[in-house]
């Protein structure tokens, strides 16, 4: 039994991978300090889909409006970055 939980078992036959992330140091749990690389690894985002919230779902779709706000926002970093140092004012 993982984590005193009863089900767990079952729920693993049936999905294959499973990961439990308990604050708890309980028998079979991804330690704290793994849970990071462990998200990582399993979290998959569909191209061109906007996610939001904790845990996230799925929100939206990327439209070109948000492919040329991208764009504009990058080049303007591009430029920013390209800007003569002797411009700058230091703070």
């Amino acid at each position: 039994m993982w984590g005193g939980f009863p089900f767990v078992d079952s729920l693993k036959d049936r999905v294959g991978t499973f990961n439990l992330f308990e604050l708890r140091a309980v028998p079979g749990a991804v330690p704290r300090d793994q849970w990071e690389k462990v998200l990582a690894e399993h979290t998959i985002i569909p191209d061109k889909r906007i996610t939001g919230g904790v845990p996230f779902k799925i929100i939206g779709d990327v439209k070109q409006k948000h492919m040329d706000f991208w764009t504009y926002g990058k080049q303007l970093y591009v430029d920013l970055a390209n800007n003569d140092p002797g411009k700058l004012e230091k703070l």
